[in-house]
Parts: structure tokens; C-alpha cells; sequence
């Protein structure tokens, strides 16, 4: 699993990040899903919002903030790519939150 000793520096959000893992673990989800799928949106969520505890955030306003961090320009992103992750994040942040670990 991505260290997220290093990436997240919330000890809640860090102790809720390990039981989502743990729970990918036993559902036998492959290492690569969990790593570069779920659990990479997640710590880029919680990096984010840094300090805040996830069962602080007020879900639709922040998620929105959240993605429109990413939101490139045009010019900095002709083929607007920023839009599919947007939309990757969002299913899996929401996926996430609906599970309730926290």
C-alpha cells in the first residue's frame, strides 16, 4: 500500500484510510485496485483538506471544492483529461463516504 505516513498527515483520516484498506484486503480486491484505484483518490482527498477530520467535511459543498482544484484550462489541458479524473474521484469519494468507516 502508498505510505500514507507521508501523504496524509491527519491521524484520524489516516486510522479511517487503514480500515478502508483493511476492508479492501478482505475482500480480496487486487493490490493494485486498492493502491492506485480507491485509495489513491481517498489520501488525495484528505491531503486536501488537511487538517479537517473526514466526518467534519459538509459532503457535496467540499467534494465540489475539491474537484474543482483539479480543473485545468484549455490551454494547460487541451483534450480537458482533468474531466475523466474529476469524474473518477468523484464516484470514488462518494463510494467511499456511502460506506460509512468513519
Amino acid at each position: 500500500m502508498q505510505n500514507i505516513d507521508t501523504k496524509v498527515c491527519n491521524s484520524y483520516n489516516k486510522e479511517i484510510i487503514l480500515k478502508f484498506y483493511e476492508y479492501f484486503k478482505s475482500i480480496d480486491t487486487s493490490e493494485n485496485y486498492q493502491n492506485d484505484g480507491v485509495l489513491n483518490a481517498i489520501m488525495h482527498f484528505s491531503e486536501f483538506f488537511d487538517t479537517i477530520e473526514f466526518d467534519k467535511i459538509a459532503k457535496k459543498k467540499e467534494i465540489l471544492k475539491f474537484l474543482d482544484s483539479n480543473k485545468k484550462s484549455k490551454t494547460e489541458n487541451p483534450e480537458q483529461k482533468w474531466i475523466i479524473m474529476g469524474n473518477d474521484y468523484l464516484w470514488r469519494i462518494e463510494y467511499f463516504l456511502s460506506m460509512g468507516h468513519y
